[in-house]
């Protein structure tokens, strides 16, 4: 029988085994790991010991990088497991730097270092707002800085300081907080879309948008259509809604066509979702606009503005075509004020949420 200092001495020997940080080499290999899994998933085709998605003619779609530090390990679940930092970029068309844009990926390890999860926080692109720099992780926290894009300012704003924002993520009930996001009024808001007694085979998830609100995402087939709706905002709200349809042409040129169309959506989505209210103000605006009033641009491509007496508004976007289909978006805001906040504006705002 072994005395109680072996068998403790073993259990020291195991949990430091299995709490073993990960070297150089095995991050790399967990980095190789995420890029397969993205090549994987994306339209297109890859080679063995390449990062690159191609079409048919081999042409490049996207290059696929992953890097991290030894600096940003940390515990993001508190399983007592090191979880890892990965800075992720995509190259884009053609790969070599020509157009790109780039995540910080959380993503958490079991004992044998084999990925269990990953979480995305948007990084930036070329002409995003602003770009997100990590200063260090610690502690399962990850602290960064947000700082702007010089190349998303307007003419005339070139001799003004470039703003910036320090900013705290973290790992909370299985998705990514930033702190500041805890004091939206949405944040307490229940994410539901779609109505669960009507028998749809709902696809739901939640991740950050490019504000680092939650954006709440739910994909649903109604009467043949794929249709994805999204809840995001902190003190605006955002509630927006995609159809992809086969290619229709009377939508680029007959506009009782697309009055007509716009009236189908509107009421499947009042009869599917729990916003039935402000969904049947919009349907009942649409179906009193005069068709001579719907005019598509030279593109064949319709917009329609909206405004509710209660403070929202509503866009109407139709566009498409005979490659790619017909696409209908539908999106409800609901500004503070007057108007929805610009980035900055909405960030500034935000830390001063109590």
């Amino acid at each position: 029988m072994k005395s109680l200092s072996a068998i403790f001495l073993a259990l020291i020997t195991t949990t430091s085994l299995y709490a073993r940080s990960p070297d150089s080499l095995e991050l790399k290999r967990i980095g190789d790991q995420l890029v397969k899994l993205e090549l994987k998933q994306g339209q297109g085709t890859y080679r063995e010991r390449d990062n690159c998605l191609r079409d048919t003619q081999g042409n490049i779609l996207s290059c696929y990088y992953a890097e991290t530090s030894e600096s940003w390990i940390t515990d993001f679940n508190k399983d007592d497991m090191p979880d890892a930092l990965y800075l992720f970029t995509d190259e884009g068309l053609g790969g070599g730097g020509n157009a790109y844009g780039y995540e910080y990926r959380i993503v958490l390890l079991n004992n044998k270092g084999d990925i269990l999860e990953q979480y995305g926080i948007f990084g930036g692109g070329k002409f995003s707002f602003a770009h997100l720099e990590i200063d260090y992780v610690h502690n399962g926290e990850i602290y960064a800085v947000c700082k702007e894009n010089p190349m998303a300012r307007d003419p005339g704003q070139e001799s003004e300081a470039l703003k910036s924002m320090q900013l705290v993520f973290s790992l909370e009930d299985g998705k990514i907080i930033e702190k500041h996001f805890k004091r939206c009024p949405i944040a307490a808001m229940k994410k539901q879309i779609f109505r669960k007694d009507k028998g749809l085979a709902i696809e739901a998830s939640l991740d950050l948008d490019d504000r680092y609100d939650e954006e709440y995402h739910e994909r649903a087939r109604l009467s043949g259509s794929i249709c994805n709706a999204y809840l995001s905002g902190c003190e605006d709200v955002l509630l927006s809604f995609g159809f992809d349809k086969a290619f229709e042409p009377l939508l680029k040129t007959d506009p009782a066509a697309v009055r007509q169309e716009l009236q189908q959506d509107l009421f499947l989505l009042k009869e599917h979702t729990i916003f039935k209210t402000l969904i049947n103000n919009a349907y009942q605006q649409v179906s009193n606009i005069n068709p001579a009033l719907i005019r598509p641009d030279k593109y064949g491509n319709t917009t329609l503005h909206l405004r509710q007496a209660d403070g929202w508004q509503v866009k109407i976007f139709v566009s498409g075509n005979e490659e790619q289909g017909s696409f209908i978006t539908i999106r409800f805001e609901k500004p503070k004020k007057g108007d929805l906040m610009d980035f900055w504006e909405s960030m500034a705002s935000k830390r001063r949420l109590q």
